[in-house]
């Protein structure tokens, strides 16, 4: 009989952790009880916990780091060994692989995303569910056999208590009852140099594109409040795109926007341009 908890390690960006419900789901609607987590980013946790087929979650700072200098990753080793070891599920692409080792996971306790054959065309969220149904060759004859997939799409639960919480925060903009279009315009790459425009950054896209999508949609809905996403460091790009585009009723929230605001918000809008 299986006692441990199901684990799944996935380091992944915003978008990546997102598709990531799927196979969490998925994997709870076959065994039972909720999978632990390791994942990467201080906002990993406030994104996922919670949210259905999800247990515990370990956020790790840095996989590649030298072990011997990375206090997160000796962290991860002793919360490893301090539970017990069971199926464990590696969604990662090698990186991070040797630290289930050191925690006392063996081989064969891992299905190893890497292993698990492409399928041409096919959808992440179609992939992760046949993941979540596959066994570690310890495990072939003891889990629950493949479950028929409960979901076609990944999805995140918003707690109550945030929908509340965002009343206050649209009210101290004035926007309370204004229809809400979401701007998206920055993304880990674009922010990672101080370059914006670089050979290596395929996706950045002008700022005076982004001004022009904005323009046009002022003038396709008048009386929406437009809202500038983001991360604090996103703030100064989203300022240049406001000043580029030159209309009313836009707001840079990227200083002040925690997840607990941000997936209501996703909610509550009309529309995101990313």
């Amino acid at each position: 009989m299986l006692t441990a908890r199901p684990l799944v390690m996935r380091c992944g960006a915003f978008g990546d952790m997102v598709l990531l419900t799927a196979l969490l789901r998925q994997l709870q609607a076959r065994l039972g009880p909720p999978a632990d987590l390791i994942a990467s980013g201080a906002w990993s946790a406030p994104l996922l916990a919670g949210q259905p087929g999800v247990g515990e979650i370990f956020v790790l700072q840095s996989r590649r780091s030298p072990y011997w200098a990375s206090p997160s990753q000796q962290h991860l080793v002793r919360w490893l060994k301090a539970r017990e070891a069971g199926p464990t599920w590696f969604c990662d692409s090698g990186t991070g692989r040797d630290l289930l080792r050191r925690g006392g996971i063996p081989d064969d306790f891992v299905c190893e995303d890497a292993a698990l054959p492409r399928l041409e065309g096919e959808h992440f969220v179609d992939r992760w569910i046949r993941f979540a149904n596959q066994n570690p060759p310890a495990f072939a004859d003891i889990l629950a056999p493949a479950q028929e997939r409960i979901a076609s799409c990944a999805v995140l639960h918003i707690d109550p208590q945030a929908r509340v919480a965002l009343e206050p925060w649209l009210a101290r903009r004035g926007i309370a009852n204004r229809e809400l279009i979401l701007i998206q315009a920055g993304n880990k790459r674009t922010m990672r140099g101080w370059l914006r425009q670089r050979a290596t950054n395929t996706k950045y896209w002008p700022e005076e594109r982004w001004a022009e999508v904005i323009r046009g949609l002022r003038a396709a809905r008048p009386e929406a409040a437009i809202l500038l996403l983001g991360v604090p460091r996103e703030f100064a790009l989203n300022a240049e795109i406001m000043r580029r585009a030159n209309v009313p009723g836009l707001h840079n929230v990227a200083h002040d926007l925690p997840i607990g605001i941000l997936l209501p918000l996703l909610e509550r809008a009309t529309s995101l341009v990313s």
